[in-house]
């Protein structure tokens, strides 16, 4: 139970430095989307403030307790001063269904508390292990050669790991503030802290269903489907900690740059461009790889916004000019080692294997199309053929439909259709290539983007709840 409530605690309080930060920066015009917006940007400002402080050489065992007694205090005081109008009276139906996508993936916690590990994954081995590091010293303190050759300490070598290859230590980092604040062992709290990521995922990819404040219930709706969505929940089960928090930022993101190209005051597009650039660079710091899809996104949106509008003006741009600055100030030398990793990795997840072996197969054989959609489970098959093709077709059309659905929406300038097209245009590619592990991943990165792409297909197809005026 005291593991479900860490959880449950960890994701109000993101909501709550969250919450502050959309205060001093954001709009109000949505109140809604605000709300669901803010445990991304909280936990995006506690990742990009360990990130210095730990590159400016201390370990996180010696701050992280003043970091999150500041935050908070300073938290308190914005909202003080600048008092949220939050919708509570909207927001409860969005707080039961959070509460049910916590049950439904973090249900073991209830029989193991804090000994629930789930599969075991030897990821999970390696986040806790750097965390580990990161607590007792800074990010650039480099072991001994004697200690590396004696192997007098394990969570050393995860110095080689960051400082040769440039890996993204966004989560290792989190998962060291949370050990530290806890007093409990990086194994103990690494589940509660990937489920309470888990809610943060489903909240930030509910506000991209919801742009305008007419649209509760469609994003109520989606956040439903994001609940029940298996690929969505697999990989919280599979211990993906800087998967499931990297694909939070890149909604978020895509909410806050993909956006109407209007004219804005020099004031708020320097408070713009602060607030993406935050969620830019913890992007970054967390999950480098899901910066390529931003960036196709972004070009694909302002492209469309030009065909769609011929008086577009580069003027309207400065917030996206600004967000990108801000990020290249806050990220400083680590953009440019950053860049070498998703290099080396866009390399990895394109390659095929030798002599067609395949570790992830699922999503190149026909049963990928019901596998996708949680029509068939993975590795289990009806032994009926005529239960087996009609669930292979059924999820081939629900495939063709959805393809569909992301063009049409992308070019009413949804942000989560457009990503949701560039993501399917690159799984053609890959499947094209039997790239398998980049398929197997690519089905797992869609859902956030898929299935509010899918709502708001649906609802707008019968001409309902959207109105005009949001577009």
């Amino acid at each position: 139970m005291l593991a479900f409530a860490l959880c449950l605690a960890l994701f109000v309080w993101f909501g709550y430095l969250g919450l502050a930060l959309l205060s001093l920066l954001h709009s109000r015009r949505n109140l809604l989307q605000n709300a669901l917006l803010a445990p991304a940007i909280g936990s995006a400002l506690l990742v990009v403030m360990t990130f210095w402080l730990s590159r400016a050489g201390l370990p996180v065992g010696q701050f992280a307790v003043a970091l999150a007694v500041v935050l908070t205090v300073l938290a308190s005081l914005v909202l003080w001063r600048i008092p949220p109008k939050f919708p509570t009276r909207r927001y409860l139906p969005f707080a039961a269904t959070l509460v049910v996508a916590a049950l439904i993936t973090g249900r073991p916690m209830f029989e193991f508390g804090f000994q629930w590990v789930s599969i075991a994954n030897d990821d999970m081995a390696n986040y806790v292990l750097s965390a580990r590091r990161f607590l007792q010293r800074g990010y650039d303190d480099k072991p001994t050669a004697e200690a590396i050759e004696n192997n007098q300490s394990m969570p050393d070598y995860f110095y080689y790991v960051y400082h040769d290859t440039g890996a993204r230590p966004g989560s290792d980092l989190l998962l060291a503030v949370v050990t530290k604040l806890t007093g409990l062992d990086g194994f103990k709290v690494f589940m509660p802290l990937i489920v309470s990521l888990h809610l943060v995922l489903i909240t930030t990819a509910t506000a991209l269903a919801c742009q305008h404040r007419f649209h509760r219930w469609p994003a109520l709706l989606a956040m439903v489907l994001l609940t029940f969505s298996p690929l969505l929940t697999l990989g919280a089960s599979l211990q993906l900690i800087a998967q499931v928090f990297g694909l939070s930022m890149l909604a978020a993101a895509a909410l806050l740059l993909l956006r109407p190209l209007t004219p804005m005051p020099l004031r708020s597009s320097i408070r713009y461009g602060l607030l993406a650039g935050l969620v830019l660079s913890a992007a970054v710091i967390i999950y480098a790889e899901i910066v390529p899809f931003l960036f196709a996104s972004l070009f694909v949106y302002l492209a469309l916004c030009f065909l769609r509008d011929r008086s577009f003006r580069p003027a309207t741009i400065t917030p996206m000019l600004l967000a990108g600055l801000s990020t290249l100030l806050m990220l400083n030398r680590f953009a440019v080692e950053a860049a070498a990793y998703v290099l080396v990795q866009i390399g990895d997840g394109t390659k095929t294997h030798a002599q067609e072996i395949y570790l992830f197969p699922f999503f190149l054989l026909p049963t990928g199309l019901a596998n996708f959609w949680g029509i068939l489970p993975m590795r289990e098959y009806p032994s009926n053929p005529w239960v087996l093709n009609l669930s292979i077709a059924f999820g081939g059309l629900l495939l063709a439909l959805a393809f569909l659905a992301s063009c049409w929406q992308s070019w009413r300038l949804q942000p989560a259709a457009v990503v949701c097209a560039i993501m399917f245009c690159l799984a053609g590619y890959l499947f094209i290539k039997r790239a398998d592990y980049g398929l197997y991943k690519l089905a797992m990165f869609i859902q956030p983007f898929l299935l509010p792409t899918l709502v708001r297909a649906w609802l707008r197809f019968h001409g309902d709840i959207y109105p005009e005026q949001a577009q």
